[in-house]
């Protein structure tokens, strides 16, 4: 009995079997227009499935450019060697991989360094993903989408990658350096997108910019194994978003960095913003604007150490929490945020976990918000010698119903150098140099280290002649273990009535050193015969105000403050007696019959 194959099998198993075309070779080292099929070799013009390669040794650094004509497809590009400009001239072009299990679409394998690569005026639907780096010469490549709309659309979402900086020096000797990638009002709508990718890759770059817009369902990398000095630059007003950025994704990458710069730049990212490693950086200036819907994170691994983020030139970040160095044994870790016109907002920010030392929060100028609608501020210093310091500007840490938390735990600082703070409450643990409070202004709610003993004293001011005002806001106990008042320092306290709940006072378990200027904020009828306790508890005192800025009286009343006690109390002026009265109408009457007998005279 005889077997009968379906002639549809047979047609598919010859199909199947069939090699994919063969490379298609740009011939014309002088330019030319893609649609002539003269151009190429073997003659014709490259349909979907051709893959095309655009490498001329002959012509080596040849500069040339390929002008579209109409709208073309190409399994995928090569450019090894040359200067092509390629000028769709408002035509689309299609790299699509069907029937091919590479996934490089856009390939530019660096053969030839120095050598440069542009397209302009159009737009590529791309089906494979975009690399830079392979050959045996690594190193001086750059590619330039100036006004291309760059697509790489749905299907295989590993076929969806922009990577600069692919091959490692493991399997090239002479390694990979010098990438770059440019987008000049671009548009990118890709998966991901990553510089310097393996080990031993450095000084890859991609830079998005002249008001580009990059659109990623993934992340960006910057940095993988032992890969340096890779970076990406957003600036000229562009827009990227993102999923994530990952700043030195393994161990041994350093020195990589992102930076974020110019009015009207903008970074939105739905996750994290991480850096990992050590040494690596965040450059955030001249107000740009950057959202991190999830965490920044610096130092998210054990052992990271020297990385550094800026902020600066009126830029504005806001991130739902900001850590800084949040695993053990990460150390030298810096935040730093300077401009008047620089804007900072978390709900939480975090200095330090159990393990980690020497990392430091700098605040030059600007305004910091920590707390938001839906959740309550923290600032928190924690670990061992991490600290914050705000030299300048205003911070305001509490939640729009008021809550809100700075904390230091023992062995950590905290400094206040020219600031104002506005907090719900300071908490400060026992340790030396936990709260140093040098010029600015603080208004506090609560004022309530977690444990008071002598190690936990605290001095408002530093004798350098900058005012240190203390404004106890809230209508309750504050508590203290020895309280200084230098000569440059201000303590306010807040009034209402006297009642316990009324009025905040300062409550003491050590020794009270009066000096500087005691103001009241008052906002209740003074009346005569009230007093209040601001001091209590102290066990000794000295010193006394040199200054009083008291609310203005009735006629009649008098503010007295006894330091002996530390009690602030109304009391009435004495009328005079009728026998002073009569003594002195009688010395004004002799002294008017004296000065009568003058003029007679």
């Amino acid at each position: 009995m005889k077997t009968r194959i379906p002639t549809l099998i047979i047609a598919l198993t010859i199909i199947s079997a069939m090699p994919l075309n063969s490379q298609v070779n740009w011939i014309d080292i002088t330019g030319g227009i893609y649609g002539d099929s003269s151009n190429w070799d073997p003659a014709g013009i490259p349909t979907g499935t051709d893959p095309i390669l655009f490498n001329n040794p002959n012509n080596i650094n040849g500069t040339y450019t390929v002008t579209f004509d109409q709208d073309r497809e190409a399994r995928n590009l090569q450019n090894q060697t040359g200067n092509p400009t390629f000028d769709l001239d408002g035509n689309t072009f299609t790299l699509s991989l069907t029937g091919s299990t590479a996934r490089e679409a856009l390939e530019f394998d660096g053969r030839h360094g120095g050598s440069t690569t542009t397209f302009s005026n159009g737009t590529i639907n791309s089906y494979g993903r975009l690399t830079m780096g392979g050959g045996t010469v690594l190193n001086g490549r750059t590619v330039t989408f100036n006004n291309v709309t760059l697509n790489f659309l749905a299907g295989d979402e590993l076929n969806r990658d922009i990577l600069v900086g692919r091959y490692s020096a493991g399997s090239n000797t002479n390694g990979l350096s010098g990438h770059t990638l440019v987008f000049e009002n671009s548009t990118v709508n890709a998966r991901i997108m990553r510089s310097g990718l393996s080990g031993g890759i450095f000084d890859t770059t991609i830079d998005i910019t002249s008001g580009s817009t990059v659109d990623l369902d993934g992340e960006i990398t910057i940095g993988w194994t032992d890969a340096t000095n890779n970076f990406v630059n957003v600036s000229g007003g562009s827009q990227v978003d993102t999923t994530d950025i990952i700043i030195a994704n393994f161990a041994g990458a350093n020195n990589n960095g992102l930076t974020i710069s110019g009015q009207d730049t903008v970074v939105n990212i739905s996750n994290n913003l991480e850096v990992r490693s050590f040494e690596n950086s965040i450059n955030i200036s001249d107000q740009a604007e950057v959202n991190v819907a999830s965490k920044m994170v610096m130092a998210s691994s054990s052992s990271q150490t020297g990385h550094a983020v800026s902020i600066t030139g009126g830029s504005q970040v806001s991130a739902g929490e900001i850590e800084i160095a949040n695993t053990s044994n990460s150390s030298g870790n810096t935040f730093t945020m300077s401009g008047a016109d620089t804007q900072l907002s978390s709900d939480w920010i975090q200095v330090g976990v159990t393990g980690a030392s020497s990392n430091v929060f700098t605040m030059n100028d600007g305004t910091l918000n920590v707390g938001s609608d839906s959740a309550a501020g923290y600032f928190l210093v924690t670990g061992s010698g991490n600290s914050a310091t705000f030299n300048s500007g205003n911070v305001t840490i509490q939640d729009t119903s008021g809550t809100g938390y700075l904390r230091a735990t023992s062995g950590n600082s905290i400094s206040i150098d020219g600031a104002t703070l506005t907090v719900d409450q300071v908490r400060i643990a026992n340790g030396e140099n936990g709260f140093s409070f040098n010029s600015g202004t603080l208004n506090v709610d609560v004022f309530n280290p977690a444990v008071v003993t002598e190690a936990g004293n605290f001095t408002v001011g530093n004798g350098s002649g900058d005012t240190a005002t203390l404004a106890l806001t809230g209508l309750n106990e504050h508590r203290f273990g020895d309280l200084t008042l230098l000569a440059d320092s201000i303590i306010s306290f807040s009034i209402s009535g006297t009642g316990i709940d009324e009025f905040a006072f300062a409550d003491l378990s050590g020794e009270l050193s009066y000096g500087g200027t005691l103001a009241i904020a008052l906002s209740a009828t003074p009346m005569a015969g009230q007093s209040f306790a601001l001091f209590s508890g102290f066990t000794d005192q000295s010193g006394v105000f040199a200054d009083f800025d008291l609310p203005e009286l009735d006629p009649g009343l008098n503010w007295d403050f006894d330091h002996s006690t530390g009690v602030l109390s109304i009391s009435v002026i004495p009328e005079p007696t009728t026998a002073s009265y009569a003594l002195g109408l009688g010395l004004i009457v002799f002294a008017r019959c004296v000065m009568m007998r003058r003029k007679k005279n």
